[in-house]
Parts: structure tokens; C-alpha cells; sequence
């Protein structure tokens, strides 16, 4: 197998957790070597599902559903008529679901067609696409899953559109926040992995959880095919007899050249040089904002993205490897300003709601190229 295999394993998974993310409604049909699965999603959530045998169903909740091979209705039928909790039912096909996405994912031979429909609305309790993906990779104990959704470890992650939207609802551990920290669209997930103070084993499975859901976009890393070869041997050989000769300057022509650009250096000192520097240009014309809060801790992570929720005029600013000694921090940043004087001067401006009492707000430069997280709203 090339490294061009290697890399392509993986691409339907992508694609179909990318699918998820967006929240459209459609059908997606996956294969396998011995299997087959419809689902039907609308608002991100499986309003249908088709392929697993039905009598499993039956025979897991005790009752005939009768003929509707869409698991989804037949579990409501067999809670209403068993006078269980539909959920429970539900939860019975949620296992069938990801029992096929699990060898759907594992095996090589896997395919996916994705069609635009719009399914009928579920009439009672349904299941978060979502939720199922991550919660599958991550109850995998041998880490099969996440092998076969990131085979290769240098692809860049990066948080996907509407992140906040579909990761705060999981309600994940502190430690995986802390890891999710760690993402910021310009690290790998072997680098993301090694900055992480936690076990590989714990990092993986969830970069791993977060890319089949679509919540993280994976981007392999372009590898050049060659190296240009600069050894001597390609080097052109001139011979000094090749050299044009040398032409020798008269002193009146050397003369006039010290005149001319004596001239030059008097122009450019009085058209250039003798204005100030307008204000605008000393005081660094660029982006800058105010800092309100700071968080490197999972729990204060936490409280950065529940304001970046709230507030459309907040939001989470990676501080920059050059601005920290360890691990990865994120700043709490109000307002958009040209020059950091125009950002001093609206430190008395800013909204009570945005405030943290005890921190000191301080006008701060943005570089166009530091992690933002998305906000919520």
C-alpha cells in the first residue's frame, strides 16, 4: 500500500461526519463487505434508519413491531404497545445503528452515497447523530475505530463551523475540554497529542470522535515528492576567460556620478525626511482589542466559551506560543481597533456584562494569524 492509499482510507468517514456537522436534512446510504445502512437525518438528528435485521429489535425489546423496517417508527410502535419508555426503545436501535457504523468504518471496503431529502419529522423520541459517532469511537476499548479515522498522524485538525454548537451539547469531561483547548487549526494530531499533558490514549480517541462527527476537519499534510538537488555538480563552470573585461571609469565620469547623487540624497531628505511621523503611523495601525478575561485551566476554558456564547461582541483569542512559557492559554478579547491608543481610550466603555471582577482589562494587538474560536451565536 503507497502513502496515497494510506491517505485516502480514511475520506468517506471524513466526508460522512462532515455531513453530520451540517445539519441537513438527507439520506445517506452506507456499505460494507457484508452489510448495508439507510439513515435519514433532519436537524441533525436520525429520524430513520434502515438495514439491521428488525427481528433484533424484537427479540432485544420482547415484542413484534410488526412491518415497518424503519427501526426508528418500529421502536415506538413496541413502546407503545409494551407501555415502556420510548427512549429505552430508542436507545435499543441507537446500539444496532452504531454496531453497522462500526464495521462500516473498519472495514476497507467501505462506500457512502448521500442524498438530499427531506425526511418525515419523528414523532416521538430520536437520535442524535451526533452523540452516536462520538459516543461509538469513544466506547471502542482497543482503539480500532480511531486507527481507521486517523491512520496517519500528521493531518492538520481545525475546529469545523458552528464548533461550539455541536461540542457544548455533548457535555464532555474538564480533561476533554483541556484537549480541545489544544486545537488550533495549525497543529497536527501528533502535535496536538504531544502538547496535551494527558495519555495518548485519552487524546487520540477523541480527536478521533470529534473527526468522524465532523466537529474537526482533518487536512493532510502535503509531503513534496523530491528535494531540488544542489550539489556542486550542477553548478554551471565559467572560465575567467568567459568574463567580459573590465571597463575602466574616467575621473570626470566618476565626477558626475558623486553630483548626481549628492542631488538624489538632498531630494529625498526634503520630500521624505523632514516631515514627522503622523500619529497614526507611530501609534502601529492594525487590530487590536481589549483583554476581559484570561483561561488556561479546563474549568476556565469552559467559562470562555459559555461567554463567547452569550456575547456577540466578545470573543477567544489564542495567545501565541511566543507569549507563553507552557501549555496553551486563551484571551477573553472586547472590541475591534485600529491603533492601541483607540483601544486605551475604550477601556471606560466597556459593558459591566463582559467584566471580570479582579481582572485588570488591557488593550492587547491581534495578529491576523492567531486561533479564534467560532463563536456561538
Amino acid at each position: 500500500m503507497d502513502y496515497c492509499e494510506f491517505m485516502n482510507e480514511p475520506l468517506l468517514i471524513w466526508r460522512f461526519g462532515r455531513w453530520i456537522a451540517q445539519r441537513q436534512p438527507g439520506k445517506a446510504r452506507l456499505w460494507w463487505s457484508d452489510g448495508e445502512l439507510t439513515l435519514y437525518l433532519r436537524d441533525g438528528h436520525i429520524v430513520g434508519a434502515e438495514g439491521p435485521d428488525p427481528d433484533f429489535l424484537d427479540v432485544i425489546l420482547g415484542s413484534e413491531g410488526g412491518e415497518d423496517r424503519n427501526l426508528v417508527a418500529r421502536a415506538h410502535a413496541i413502546a407503545a404497545q409494551r407501555n415502556i419508555p420510548e427512549t429505552e426503545a430508542v436507545a435499543r436501535v441507537k446500539e444496532l445503528i452504531q454496531k453497522d457504523l462500526a464495521a462500516w468504518m473498519s472495514d476497507p471496503e467501505r462506500g457512502l452515497e448521500i442524498a438530499d431529502e427531506l425526511p418525515d419529522p419523528c414523532d416521538g423520541h430520536c437520535i442524535s447523530a451526533t452523540h452516536a459517532v462520538v459516543e461509538l469511537v469513544l466506547s471502542d476499548p482497543e482503539g480500532t475505530l480511531t486507527q481507521c479515522i486517523l491512520p496517519d498522524l500528521e493531518v492538520l485538525l481545525r475546529r469545523s463551523e458552528g464548533f461550539l454548537d455541536l461540542y457544548a451539547p455533548l457535555r464532555l469531561s474538564e480533561d476533554a475540554d483541556l484537549i480541545v483547548a489544544k486545537i488550533t487549526g495549525q497543529r497536527t494530531a501528533n502535535e496536538i497529542t504531544s502538547r496535551s499533558p494527558h495519555a495518548e490514549e485519552e487524546v487520540l480517541p477523541l480527536l478521533a470522535a470529534l473527526t468522524a462527527a465532523g466537529m474537526l476537519e482533518a487536512i493532510p499534510v502535503v509531503v513534496p515528492s523530491g528535494e531540488l538537488d544542489l550539489t556542486a555538480d550542477h553548478e554551471p563552470q565559467i572560465s575567467l576567460e568567459d568574463l567580459p573585461p573590465i571597463r575602466r571609469l574616467s575621473p570626470f565620469m566618476l565626477l558626475g556620478g558623486a553630483v548626481i547623487l549628492a542631488v538624489i540624497a538632498v531630494f529625498f531628505w526634503w520630500f521624505l525626511l523632514r516631515e514627522e511621523p503622523s500619529p497614526a503611523v507611530a501609534d502601529e495601525i492594525g487590530h487590536w482589542g481589549i483583554v476581559v478575561d484570561l483561561g488556561c485551566e479546563p474549568h476556565e476554558y469552559r467559562r470562555l466559551l459559555e461567554l463567547t456564547r452569550r456575547f456577540d461582541d466578545v470573543r477567544a483569542i489564542a495567545v501565541s506560543d511566543a507569549d507563553q512559557e507552557t501549555g496553551d492559554c486563551w484571551r477573553l478579547v472586547w472590541g475591534d481597533f485600529s491603533t492601541s491608543k483607540q483601544a486605551d481610550d475604550a477601556v471606560s466603555t466597556i459593558p459591566d456584562r463582559v467584566l471580570r471582577e479582579g481582572f485588570e482589562p488591557h488593550s492587547v494587538e491581534i495578529p491576523e494569524d492567531l486561533e479564534e474560536l467560532p463563536s456561538g451565536s
